[in-house]
């Protein structure tokens, strides 16, 4: 997949992205469960580092690491129906992304 001009690798006189991420998209399972702020943290502390193993593997850049963990970390968020803060509320994607970062 082609996310930058050929032309901005040759140009040292401009930026240029040392890599790129791309978020795939897929509907949420019918059967999606509830968890509370706790489940989501546990679930996060428990995939997190395999996908971070990965994804240095796969030789992201470490400039680039915590952007593309975002990926794997609303994975996590967006297998749940809703996530259950302490008051009630469902948990924000903005709560969810600082909680991953």
């Amino acid at each position: 997949m082609r996310t930058e001009l050929g032309n901005r690798i040759r140009n040292q006189a401009s930026n240029a992205l040392a890599s790129s991420i791309v978020l795939a998209c897929r509907p949420r399972s019918s059967d999606a469960g509830i968890t509370d702020r706790g489940g989501f943290f546990a679930a996060l502390h428990a995939e997190l580092p395999r996908a971070l193993g990965e994804l240095q593997q796969g030789n992201i850049a470490p400039v680039g690491l915590a952007q593309a963990a975002i990926g794997p970390g609303m994975a996590v968020f967006s297998r749940y129906a809703k996530v259950v803060e302490a008051n009630g509320e469902p948990m924000t994607v903005r709560t969810a992304l600082a909680l991953i970062n």
